[in-house]
């Protein structure tokens, strides 16, 4: 069983698998995600992804 929590603005914010595994999730408060890496003990403890929030674009005037 999956069982997933949005906010209000429709982001996941929890996804438990069964009884044993909930992953969480935050927002920054523009409402980008933190870093996020996944490290695995098969690859002997090395990073095999890792995500960071993508910059704002901020308009700028001629």
């Amino acid at each position: 069983m999956i069982d997933f929590t949005y906010d209000e603005a429709g982001r996941e914010l929890a996804r438990r698998v069964g009884e044993t595994v909930t992953l969480n999730h935050a927002f920054d408060a523009v409402g980008r995600p933190p870093p996020d890496d996944a490290i695995s003990a098969a690859a002997g403890g090395r990073t095999i992804r890792s995500t960071a929030p993508t910059p704002t674009a901020t308009p700028t005037s001629p």
